[in-house]
């Protein structure tokens, strides 16, 4: 996973190229769990895509960014 930080939102980056499709499943509910504890929102109102041709799944919309490290998009 790859936190990311663009202005004042999070992006957490999974890369999902080498896992079977049931731990992609797994991975991806964890992520819009999680996303939706820190927001305080439904898991169906996190945000969240997923590239099939890159293979990543990304959680965004998670709030305003508690530090500044990580990667700068």
């Amino acid at each position: 996973m790859q936190e990311t930080v663009l202005g004042n939102m999070v992006y957490r980056i999974y890369d999902l190229r080498e896992l079977s499709p049931d731990v992609r499943v797994a991975i991806e509910q964890a992520a819009i769990g999680s996303a939706a504890r820190e927001t305080g929102k439904p898991e169906n109102q996190v945000g969240r895509y997923f590239s099939d041709r890159k293979r990543t799944f990304v959680v965004y919309d998670i709030g305003l960014a508690r530090t500044t490290e990580g990667d700068q998009m």
